[in-house]
């Protein structure tokens, strides 16, 4: 005896459909690093003493505030290749040129200190700000300038000005050619005296 099923046409039965996937937002693509701000033209780099172990350094004069400091030769390579203004073409052209391998962290480490100590150019609506926060940092009270400053005061308690202007007129007689001439002929009158009672 046969069974047979019962049941819907399985050529009768579709699949749903698949719905359209939803578009995925566009990942917001990642900003190129900012250029660096040039250094100041006032700026002068020369060659520094030897370290402890031979190693070289450099030192920066900064005229604008009489003060000296002391790199190193990774920071003497990166301030190099600064005309680049790019940190991650600095890091190339220095790995590149010499035995640092660096990457774009150690360019914005050397940024980091150049801008403390105010040695690039400011740039940006922050910079006045900066520069004027600088400014008030380093602004003492008279009280601590007098501390740091009081072996230094000059005092004067004597003026011989006056004094040197009340003598010049006699100055110039005893260097005039008469009153030579006139020590000479007394010079020679001593000698002559002498001579004469040297017995």
């Amino acid at each position: 005896m046969a069974v047979v099923l019962t049941g819907p046409n399985p050529a009768a039965v579709r699949p749903p459909e698949p719905r359209p996937r939803e578009a995925a937002p566009p990942q917001p693509q990642p900003r190129p690093p900012a250029p660096l701000p040039p250094l100041r033209d006032d700026i002068a780099l020369s060659p520094g003493p030897a370290g402890r172990n031979g190693e070289p350094s450099w030192t920066l004069y900064d005229p604008a505030l009489h003060r000296y400091l002391r790199i190193g030769r990774l920071e003497f390579e990166i301030l190099c290749h600064w005309g680049l203004r790019h940190p991650g073409a600095i890091a190339a052209a220095v790995s590149a040129g010499t035995a640092f391998k660096i990457g774009v962290a150690e360019v914005m480490e050397v940024f980091r200190f150049a801008e403390r100590a105010s040695l690039t150019v400011p740039s940006g609506p922050g910079g006045a700000q900066r520069l004027a926060g600088q400014a008030a940092a380093r602004r003492v009270s008279a009280a601590q300038w007098l501390l740091k400053n009081y072996l230094f005061l000059r005092v004067r308690l004597v003026d011989p000005d006056r004094f040197l202007s009340a003598l010049q007129p006699a100055m110039r007689i005893l260097c005039s050619g008469w009153f030579l001439t006139v020590l000479t002929a007394f010079a020679m009158v001593a000698f002559y005296l002498i001579g004469q009672q040297w017995e």
